[in-house]
């Protein structure tokens, strides 16, 4: 005897979370572009939840000085040593304008973290490496290193670097990072809207439950919560029959809503009368491999994604938390939500730790492939911390190398492309590449070229504008002379030199040398003089593409490099430690 079971609807193959994330994030991210169609100019707090319609840049340095990252005392490292006794000369906290370091051989300024440092130190010795004898007077008990407890000048931001670009969605620690950047107002999209509604014969309102009779309907409630509590504005479209027309009226429906996306609950499963794998064509996905949630569904109806969860309250809330919320993040939409266990590849290396920590990193899907790399590693950096899309957590001692895989908590949507302040390695090519510094970041390595064009790369041997795989080299110009890049490991700025050009460059002719070069162009572009006061440069490198084997490199690339006075005048190493 025919049972009458539609064959076509059974779940004979289901994906895992990751499989069903990835699918339904490629084919949501087409929703970011109707969220920008409407405009408006917003204060932060009013902002958050809603996506940025115009890219935020840093209206200044940040820090836009030498900053203390240490409580302590700061000293000239060349002139001091352990054992040293040295008079307290003055004190800085945050706020006041920096001090002289008046005696350099025998005394030091007490600093609080947060604090400009004094001009004509270079080190901050912390507490607990001193020994207090007197009022004023202290004893170093561990040799200074140069530049320990010291932050550089826009290390965290420069002026014009994007803190948020297009797209990206306003969080409350983005509030934070914009605000640390100098922004009060940004101009931002529409919020995600949602239709909800619940399918099933049997179901009855909470006010006909108190009446007796059918089944009292939850998930509808239960969807609208969830998806409220994420800063998705709802439209409820109540109760619905069992039947096959349903779901192309409530596509309908929600379009005329217009509503971005429609819940649906009951009628996911396999019986006679669930019909939502029966009519639908454009199924993205059929099922799900956990319990409770299996019957869940995604599909494309009129234009309109669909998500049709399971009638069982239990079940839907894991469908709602476990796939559809991130499903929603995954694909860069203005969902608050949080994502734990999301396994990523590491394009960049995290140094071990002392204690348990949690690094702020960002993320990309990239063909169907989770990546993560570490941002704003330093508690200080507070505008960089605004491209962090979740925490990676690390145990003390152990270090994490690039390509590595870790588990990321993801606390807001994931990016379609990246675009990262923050230095760090990369080995792809033979070569460690160096994530480049906004405006020009947006890095990756050349084996994951099926991602869009990704620009601005120095690596150890080079420096310029990546472009996709399989570009004729004679497309390019290859400099005629070897570039040098050094690297400031602690912060990410760098010296870039070519050996020619010595009147271009000045006093930077000696760094440069101890490089192998010089110097190929400097323009000063901002807080120049303020800088200077701390021993510092601010200034801009122009150069021309190169070829090295492995990458390839665009024509013409702007840089911003940020270069201590100091390394040449008390023969340090191009590179500070």
């Amino acid at each position: 005897m025919d049972s009458g079971i539609d064959r076509g609807k059974i779940l004979s193959t289901l994906h895992t979370l990751e499989e069903a994330i990835a699918r339904a994030a490629g084919r949501l991210e087409v929703l970011r572009g109707p969220l920008l169609e409407k405009r408006e100019s917003l204060g932060l707090a009013a902002a958050i939840g809603r996506p940025l319609a115009r890219k935020v840049v840093a209206r200044g340095c940040h820090p836009p000085y030498p900053r203390v990252n240490l409580d302590g005392c700061a000293v000239d490292s060349s002139r001091v040593s352990r054992g040293s006794v040295l008079r307290v000369t003055a004190r800085l906290r945050p706020g006041m304008e920096p001090v002289e370091l008046v005696d350099r051989g025998g005394g030091c300024v007490w600093v609080d973290t947060g604090a400009p440092l004094p001009v004509g130190a270079d080190a901050v010795v912390p507490l607990e490496e001193l020994d207090v004898l007197g009022e004023g007077v202290v004893r170093l008990e561990a040799e200074p290193r140069r530049w320990t407890g010291v932050a550089d000048p826009c290390s965290d931001a420069m002026e014009g670097s994007v803190v948020l670009g297009e797209g990206e969605v306003v969080t409350p620690e983005a509030v934070a990072s914009l605000a640390s950047a100098g922004v009060h107002s940004v101009e931002a999209g529409s919020r995600l809207r949602a239709c909800v509604a619940s399918v099933g014969d049997e179901l009855r309102s909470l006010e006909e439950c108190r009446e007796g009779g059918g089944v009292c309907e939850t998930n509808r409630l239960l969807a609208r919560s969830r998806l409220e509590a994420t800063g998705v504005e709802v439209v409820d479209l109540g109760i619905h029959p069992d039947r096959p027309e349903t779901l192309p009226s409530l596509a309908a429906a929600a379009r005329g809503s217009g509503c971005h996306i429609l819940v649906t609950s009951g009628g996911s499963s396999v019986g006679l009368s669930d019909y939502a794998l029966a009519g639908p064509e454009d199924i993205v996905v059929r099922g799900l491999a956990i319990r409770p949630g299996r019957p869940t569904t995604l599909s494309i109806v009129d234009g309109i994604p669909v998500y049709s969860l399971p009638g069982n309250p239990r079940s839907a809330g894991s469908a709602i938390d476990l796939f559809l919320l991130p499903s929603l993040a995954a694909a860069g939409l203005p969902v608050a939500t949080v994502v734990p266990g999301m396994r990523a590849v590491l394009l960049a290396g995290v140094k071990p730790g002392r204690r348990l920590s949690y690094i702020p990193v960002a993320a990309v899907y990239c063909g169907g492939r989770l990546y993560a790399v570490p941002v704003s590693t330093e508690s200080y950096m507070t505008v960089s911390w605004a491209a962090a899309d979740g925490y990676i957590a690390v145990e003390p001692g152990k270090a994490l190398e690039p390509g590595e895989e870790a588990r990321v908590t993801i606390v807001r949507g994931v990016k379609r492309r990246l675009s990262i302040d923050y230095t760090g390695g990369l080995g792809g090519g033979g070569y460690r590449v160096t994530l480049a510094k906004p405006p020009h970041g947006k890095v990756v390595a050349e084996a994951l070229a099926r991602c869009p064009r990704l620009e601005a790369v120095v690596t150890e041997d080079a420096a310029g504008e990546m472009v996709e795989a399989g570009t004729p080299s004679g497309a390019l110009e290859p400099l005629d002379q070897d570039i040098v890049v050094a690297v400031n490991r602690k912060c990410g700025n760098s010296i870039i030199a070519a050996p020619r050009v010595l009147e271009k460059s000045g006093w930077l002719s000696r760094a440069a040398s101890r490089l192998g070069g010089e110097i190929l162009y400097v323009d000063n572009v901002q807080s120049s003089a303020r800088l200077a006061a701390h021993g510092y440069t601010c200034g801009a490198v122009t150069l021309k593409s190169l070829t090295p084997p492995g990458l390839r490199v665009a024509s013409e690339t702007r840089i911003r490099v940020y270069i201590a006075r100091g390394w040449a005048e008390k023969g340090g190493s191009g590179e500070k430690q």
